[in-house]
């Protein structure tokens, strides 16, 4: 039976270098919920790598949306003539 490929994960220190966050920063944002809980094998902590990106979606969504938005009124704007 074949099984499939382990996702990549993610340690402590892959983590904080890929957020810009300090280890310290990244335990409290595990520690009041607003980042995913990490797996722990022995002394360690991981992070799916799946998981991380998926929280950086959401987190950034609304400046995304943001810039969506302004991109299509401004592309409205230079196609006006007079203004």
């Amino acid at each position: 039976m074949k099984h499939p490929a382990p996702l990549p994960l993610f340690d402590k220190k892959a983590v904080c270098s890929l957020l810009g966050l300090s280890p310290r920063c990244l335990e409290n944002m595990v520690k009041e919920e607003v980042f995913p809980r990490p797996i722990r094998m022995g002394r360690y902590v991981y992070w799916r790598e799946d998981a991380v990106y998926a929280w950086h979606e959401r987190r950034f969504a609304p400046q995304r949306e943001w810039v969506d938005s302004h991109a299509a009124s401004n592309r409205g704007r230079h196609g006006r003539s007079g203004s």
